[in-house]
């Protein structure tokens, strides 16, 4: 079990440093209420992956809430 939490850690790792180190320059984040940042690019993709993995690990509780 521990291998293939290295087999995929690793790989997802190297992608999200390369991803971080690419993609540091500007853009402008709004959601629609009047004020907006400016903020490197990787933060976002960074902030969407975890958002995706929370919100992934709360329906998949929810679905195995039966089970329980």
């Amino acid at each position: 079990m521990r291998w293939q939490f290295w087999l995929i850690f690793v790989p997802v790792a190297v992608v999200v440093i390369a991803l971080s180190v690419v993609n540091r320059d500007p853009v402008t984040f709004s959601i629609g209420l009047g004020s907006a940042w400016q903020v490197p690019l990787f933060l976002l993709l960074l902030a969407a992956a975890l958002l995706g993995i929370l919100f992934g690990g709360v329906g998949a509780w929810m679905a195995g809430g039966g089970s329980r």
